[in-house]
């Protein structure tokens, strides 16, 4: 069975990832697969990318808009 390791990294940005600054980082880009080409979701949440990435869909499909989430627990909110 073959393996994947996926990395979030919240607010990373492309030019700080380099040989200087994150050494480690620019070996496993080197040594595995990097998308260069990818945009995130609106709005930028964690919860909310990574719902995307894991479902494929828009929030509006997924149904998260950001990171707090409110649950009705029967007593009200």
């Amino acid at each position: 069975m073959k393996r994947a390791v996926l990395m979030i990294i919240d607010g990373l940005r492309a030019d700080m990832v380099t040989p200087t600054l994150t050494p480690n980082l620019c070996q496993i880009a080197r040594t595995g697969r990097l998308f260069r080409q990818h945009r995130s979701v609106f709005p930028s949440a964690t919860r909310v990318n990574s719902a995307s990435i894991a479902t494929g869909c828009l929030p509006i499909t997924h149904g998260l808009f950001g990171n707090a989430i409110a649950l009705d627990e029967g007593d009200g909110l």
